[in-house]
């Protein structure tokens, strides 16, 4: 029993060492920023910036983390967990969509979103970094709640566009995001294949 105890906690450990890259932080951070400027500026060039950027983190996890931390295959529990983010992320990203689809104008419901989609979209965003937080044991992703929540109201009663919202959300969570990576790299040096 202790044994089994000791084994998961040193899995969550590594699992938790595997997200302290900040990668995630950082091409989230881009994916919103950019996000903000295609919604301003309107040039769709943006548009194959961030589907490029999902295409990007795996590769990127390869270079950067694996050759430090190694990889480990996770119990099953463990990758039930992640299947379980997995779809959650696409879940969330079809209710974003759909808000958008809604966004679109007309009458009731449609102009309710309107007028308060910022204040919408923040709401969907702080559900989906608390259960980020919760799957993943990333503390950081509540304290991305907190600074959605102020963003987003903040943007709303000051009169911020939208995009601005998402411009400033994308810089600190990037921001962030490298901190993260940079405190990765140093205490997680490569390996010197000659040793």
């Amino acid at each position: 029993m202790a044994q089994s105890e000791a084994l998961q906690n040193l899995e969550k450990r590594v699992y938790t060492s595997f997200h302290d890259d900040g990668l995630i932080d950082i091409f989230l951070g881009i994916f919103f920023a950019i996000d903000g400027i295609l919604m301003l500026t309107d040039n769709a060039a943006f548009v194959g910036i961030t589907v490029l950027l999902l295409f990007m983190v795996p590769p990127m996890k390869n270079l950067l983390t694996v050759p430090r931390i190694g990889t480990v295959k996770f119990s099953r529990p463990r990758q039930t967990r992640l299947a379980k983010t997995y779809i959650l992320t696409l879940v969330l990203g079809l209710l974003v969509f759909l808000i958008f689809i809604i966004y679109q104008p007309g009458t009731g419901i449609r102009e309710w979103v309107r007028e308060y989609f910022d204040l919408v979209f923040g709401g969907l965003f702080i559900i989906f970094a608390g259960i980020a937080a919760t799957l993943t044991n990333q503390k950081r992703f509540v304290a991305y709640t907190a600074l959605v929540a102020i963003i987003f109201t903040s943007g709303h009663f000051v009169g911020w566009s939208f995009p601005t919202s998402l411009i400033i959300l994308g810089t600190i969570v990037s921001g962030t995001g490298f901190g993260y990576l940079i405190k990765f790299l140093r205490d997680h040096p490569k390996p010197n294949p000659a040793s």
